[in-house]
């Protein structure tokens, strides 16, 4: 048992490292990149949104979009930087897993029929969208204007 676990751990690092590559999108505060030239007024609200209770409250609309893409996909997530993983877990679990995440960790959300993926760094602003079909995509961009929050293309 704990081989064929190994072989499947082993094939989902492939097909994450292929994901990797695969073009992205990321899912933000803001609309678009901001200019180089903005006289580091991005760097000051960056730090802003960084501070502990303001990064908690992103977690929460990142896990609120999480949650709503499970209603309509199976998943498999890891809390633990891909050491193990949970299929389809229980969504307090999830969100409380998402909302505290600590600085020095992330979220892996894998999409099997899909074939795409999510990640969230805890100590980033933002969720990168991997690899998308054309309907996962779309209800990404809804579920993240619901939130008040933006997909863009990188």
């Amino acid at each position: 048992m704990a081989e064929t676990r190994m072989d499947e751990n082993t094939r989902l690092l492939a097909w994450m490292e292929d994901i990797l590559a695969a073009p992205y999108w990321i899912i933000d505060m803001l609309p678009e990149q901001v200019p180089a030239d903005a006289g580091g007024r991005y760097f000051a609200v960056d730090r802003y949104y960084r501070e502990p209770e303001r990064l908690r409250a992103l977690r929460g609309k990142f896990a609120d979009i999480i949650l709503k893409l499970y209603c309509y996909y199976d998943i498999l997530v890891s809390l633990d930087g891909c050491e193990t993983w949970q299929r389809n877990p229980e969504p307090e679990e999830l969100a409380a897993g998402i909302r505290d995440l600590p600085g020095n960790r992330f979220v892996r959300v894998l999409f099997p029929t899909e074939e795409a993926m999510l990640d969230l760094d805890g100590g980033d602003p933002y969720m990168t969208l991997y690899a998308p079909t054309v309907p996962l995509l779309e209800k990404v961009k809804k579920l993240a204007e619901a939130a008040g929050l933006f997909v863009s293309a990188r």
